[in-house]
């Protein structure tokens, strides 16, 4: 009886112990699964924390390329929009919107270059004082400012140059052929004849009998301007020397003085072909016709504003 109930407590008492190790193994196992998934959440927050960071700290090409693009359409001064249009096509040749760009480069070019050759033609028109000049220089500036054109601008004759002698002003210089005369009489009409001195008399015989009637002016053929340099502005005066023979026409032309900045060729042929399509009264002496040399015949030619 007595062993019967030692070996059924000795029973009980390895079961208990089974059991408490039990369950402390299952405990252990579920602590150790606990953790590691909290440790595996922790994981994940932290790298979805710190994708937008990156993200946001490194942003992609195309992004950084839409918002240069962007950064020039809201530019509001053309002349530094068509700059950056151009920097923008050299750096960024590849990129999406480049067909868009290209277009409104080359409206704003097209636009720059028409207000460069205005300012141009004021500043190389003759008959244009300086403060027209510098206001068109400025109102370019204002539009497009100095980057464009910034090796071209200092360049603009703007300022009238008083260093060389050959400087072009707008008073023609008096010809030595004008014996004298004022500014009114054209040089080679008719001339009152010099007094002489008795020691400076030839004695010619019947020579102060003779009665001479010189050339005169009977049809003056008016030159035709060129077209290139009436639409520039440019002045010229043409000094010749005419040989006029018993008919009173003109047979030889020789170029005396050319005074012109451009185009002297042109401005030479125009005076040629009017002085041989004019007419003379001819020259007499005791009533005979005779051939005229050396008469001299200027030709101006000035533009209208």
């Amino acid at each position: 009886m007595i062993w019967g109930n030692t070996v059924f407590m000795t029973t009980e008492v390895q079961n208990i112990e089974v059991e408490n190790t039990t369950s402390k193994t299952i405990s252990k196992t579920a602590f150790l699964g606990i953790l590691g998934l909290i440790s595996l959440c922790v994981l994940v927050l932290a790298i979805v924390a710190r994708k937008p960071i990156q993200e946001q700290s490194a942003p992609t090409r195309e992004a950084h390329i839409q918002q240069e693009y962007r950064y020039i359409l809201g530019e509001i001064h053309t002349g530094l929009r068509l700059t950056r249009y151009r920097d923008f096509l050299s750096q960024y040749p590849d990129n999406a919107d480049i067909v868009a760009v290209r277009v409104q480069h080359a409206a704003l070019k097209i636009h720059e270059a028409r207000a460069w050759a205005q300012l141009s033609e004021t500043a190389y028109d003759l008959a244009a004082d300086t403060d027209t000049k510098t206001r068109a220089k400025n109102v370019y500036i204002s539009q497009w400012g100095t980057l464009i054109r910034q090796e071209a601008l200092p360049n603009l004759p703007i300022q009238p140059s008083i260093a060389s002698s050959d400087a072009l002003t707008f008073k023609t210089a008096k010809s030595h052929f004008a014996m004298g005369k004022d500014a009114n009489t054209l040089a080679g009409a008719k001339q009152d004849r010099p007094k002489k001195k008795p020691n400076e008399i030839k004695v010619t015989k019947n020579k102060d009998d003779d009665k001479i009637v010189p050339a005169r002016i009977r049809y003056a053929r008016k030159p035709t301007y060129p077209r290139k340099a009436k639409r520039r502005g440019i002045n010229a005066t043409i000094s010749l020397s005419l040989t006029i023979d018993q008919k009173g026409r003109v047979i030889r032309t020789k170029v005396l003085v050319v005074n012109a900045s451009r185009y002297e060729e042109e401005f030479v042929r125009a005076a040629k072909r009017a002085a041989k399509r004019s007419r003379f009264h001819q020259k007499t002496i005791n009533g005979k016709p005779v051939m005229v040399h050396d008469y001299k015949r200027v030709y101006k030619f000035k533009a209208r504003n």
